[in-house]
């Protein structure tokens, strides 16, 4: 079930950043290509692309503060 709590946290996340970032939620299951594609081996995984490269990579179910760390590094600042 950790997949699921990243959802509020992730809306969480996109609110307090507003507007710095866009985060979207996709069911492994249901794009088995995009979850290929990124490489995502473990559940949950939380990426963050930059230019549409990865800049940050999280596998496990993050925290709030771990998530802003994750913009911060990934986007400088």
């Amino acid at each position: 079930m950790p997949s699921r709590a990243l959802g509020p946290l992730l809306d969480a996340a996109a609110r307090e950043l507003g507007g710095r970032v866009r985060v979207a939620l996709v069911d492994h299951g249901q794009s088995p290509g995009l979850a290929a594609r990124y490489t995502i081996l473990g559940l949950p995984t939380v990426l963050l692309l930059r230019d549409g490269t990865e800049a940050q990579r999280r596998v496990g179910l993050p925290d709030l503060a771990a998530i802003r760390e994750m913009v911060a590094a990934g986007l400088g600042g």
